[in-house]
């Protein structure tokens, strides 16, 4: 997700990432704190992207994330760079940070929310992904899913777009709806908007593993698994388990098959 431009890593970025593996319990709080606090300063530079790559694995930490959010300015200089070429690096982060409930309120009045949702429909893959991981965390906020449920139909109209080249128009939707499937309200919007179909249709091309990914999150909706066998899915899907994305497969079948047996309980009781 956080690819970007090959370049050079600067040597104050280098010297900060190989402090990380000293970042254990018995390293000192004060030492934790500097290395945050400069890594937030260089968010603001040429090395932002470095800096936000190196504090993504941090921002996963509980303890180091509340340190994070203390460093002064922090969630303004991401929302910055969310409108600069680092956008999916800074979404990635944000994505992370909001695991923190208390962060939700200052990500609202930044309204990191609207940015996120303009990125989603970007045709760069890698923006649109980080910006669909990002908010599937603050869908937490009633206010944000409202707003992310207005855009749900659009994406899955891209991936329903008959092109002679499938390529990045409909892979860049494709991963935002990884990223917002994982919410429950957000998935059953999904499925509402029909986007079953084309995901199903989408089995047999290159973009395989990600179309899975999607139908993976959108197998724990009862309609959906309903949809995945009418549509005679299940032949493709088990072709997968012999290859990379055999967890996914394998998630969907189990899926289906408890959702089947439940039905034929029910009926039997009945």
């Amino acid at each position: 997700m956080l690819q970007g431009p090959d370049i050079q890593r600067g040597p104050t970025v280098m010297a900060l990432a190989s402090l990380l593996p000293s970042l254990s319990e018995d390293t000192t709080h004060f030492s934790k704190s500097e290395i945050i606090k400069r890594l937030a300063q260089l968010l603001k530079g040429r090395d932002a992207r470095d800096a936000a790559s190196i504090m993504a694995p941090m921002a996963n930490i509980e303890e180091l994330r509340e340190v994070i959010l203390q460093s002064e300015g922090v969630i303004s200089t991401l929302r910055g760079m969310l409108e600069n070429t680092n956008s999916d690096a800074a979404a990635y982060v944000i994505g992370l940070l909001s695991e923190d409930d208390n962060v939700l309120e200052d990500l609202r009045k930044h309204d990191v929310a609207a940015v996120l949702i303009d990125l989603m429909n970007s045709e760069n893959s890698n923006i649109a992904q980080a910006a669909g991981f990002a908010l599937e965390k603050l869908a937490r906020n009633p206010e944000v899913r409202i707003r992310i449920m207005e855009v749900v139909p659009g994406l899955v109209k891209k991936l329903r777009v008959e092109q002679v080249v499938i390529g990045e128009d409909r892979q860049a939707p494709l991963l935002a709806l990884i990223g917002l499937a994982a919410d429950n309200p957000l998935r059953d919007q999904i499925v509402i908007h029909n986007a079953v179909k084309p995901l199903v249709e989408m089995l047999e091309g290159p973009h395989t593993e990600d179309a899975a990914n999607v139908l993976g999150w959108l197998s724990g909706n009862e309609d959906a698994r309903k949809q995945i066998v009418a549509l005679n899915a299940i032949p493709a899907i088990i072709q997968m388990l012999e290859g990379s994305g055999c967890g996914t497969a394998a998630k969907i079948l189990t899926r289906i098959g408890s959702g089947a047996c439940r039905s034929a309980n029910s009926f039997a009781s009945h």
